[in-house]
């Protein structure tokens, strides 16, 4: 059964979006397991009146690879590289897993917007050092 997860508000200060997911299976620790399942994956974007606009009208579909050994390594499920919406809608499907899941924790990961605005004020004052210097000694 696919799950639908919603980000949280968003901004260009974000710069980027990752939604990682960690399974938790209902087996005992000492188990190491590896093994390979098809995951898909559809983005949307949501409008900041609400509607959802289809980023592309495929499916992604991706073979990844689950590795567990006491706990399973964190699976990232989908990255955006540029943030042209202020919300998304990811819808994960897991198929051929036939282990037994106790949990998915799903996680979105970004950019702090502060460091972002740190980052441009750098960039700005480097900009105006460097055209002063230009000035002085050109």
């Amino acid at each position: 059964k696919p799950i639908q997860i919603l980000s949280n508000p968003l901004s260009t200060y974000n710069q980027q979006l990752w939604l990682t997911c960690v399974v938790e299976l209902d087996q005992s620790k000492e188990t190491s397991i590896q093994t390979s399942f098809l995951m898909t994956v559809k983005v949307d974007g949501v409008a900041q009146d609400g509607t959802t606009m289809f980023i592309h009208n495929k499916v992604h579909n991706r073979t990844r690879t689950l590795t567990c050994a006491g706990k399973c390594a964190e699976i990232i499920v989908a990255h955006l590289g540029y943030l042209n919406y202020t919300q998304y809608t990811v819808i994960v499907g897991f198929e051929h897993l036939k282990l037994p899941i106790k949990e998915m924790n799903f996680t979105w990961k970004t950019y702090d917007p502060a460091f972002s605005q740190l980052e441009i004020w750098f960039r700005f004052v480097f900009v105006v050092l460097t055209f002063i210097v230009t000035c002085l000694f050109a």
